[in-house]
This record gives structure tokens, sequence and C-alpha cells, in this order.
């Protein structure tokens, strides 16, 4: 389960999640792949983040009506949004321009950059 998702780089061929896991979703996912607990806060371990994409791939791939280009290039475990960080609204809607300032480097590792 995720807290929140922030899909990205629509303008690219292949586009990646900004993901927000639940504490209990990251213990769940890495006892899956064998690896260590993920912390709040820290920085995920590439393995689960590569897990992770392949299985939102595959869960996209099932879908009724899917089509081959949707899938995503990658997946960053990010802090979360929030009204109190400005990351989203009072209507809870995300601020995108801000959520892609703040990740940039997020994004930028999803693309290979």
């Amino acid at each position: 389960r995720w807290e929140r998702v922030w899909r990205v780089g629509q303008e690219r061929k292949v586009a990646g999640a900004l993901g927000v896991p639940t504490p209990e979703s990251r213990a769940s996912w890495a006892r899956e792949q064998g690896l260590p607990r993920q912390e709040d806060g820290g920085a995920a371990d590439p393995a689960l983040l590569k897990a992770l994409a392949s299985r939102l791939n595959r869960r996209l791939q099932g879908r009724p009506g899917a089509r081959p280009d949707e899938r995503l290039a990658g997946v960053a475990r990010v802090a979360a949004f929030s009204l109190d960080n400005g990351l989203l609204t009072q209507t809870v809607k995300q601020k995108r321009d801000r959520i892609a300032e703040r990740d940039a480097a997020a994004i930028a590792l999803i693309y290979g950059r």
C-alpha cells in the first residue's frame, strides 16, 4: 500500500513514480525480497525499488486493455507530501511543481541521470 504516489515523466517515453509507501508495506516488501528492513526517512535499497517497479509493471500490464507503453522506468521512495510541508493544497491535491523541485534528484535517478 502507498500513502501517496505521483506519476512523473509524462513527457517521456516511459513514466516513473515517486511514492510514499506505508511503513507496513516497506517492511513487507523488504521481507519478501530478503532485504533489510527499510527505515523511515532513509534511502531505499535499490534492489527493493527495482522489485517494486517490477511489481507495479506487472500490475499495470495485467489490467484489461493495458498498452505495452504503460510501464514505469522506475520508482523512487520520497518523503511524505503534506499540507505542513507545502506539497499539498488545502483540498489535498499535490502541488506538482513543488514536488518536482523538491524531488528532482529522485526523478533524475529514475531516468539514470
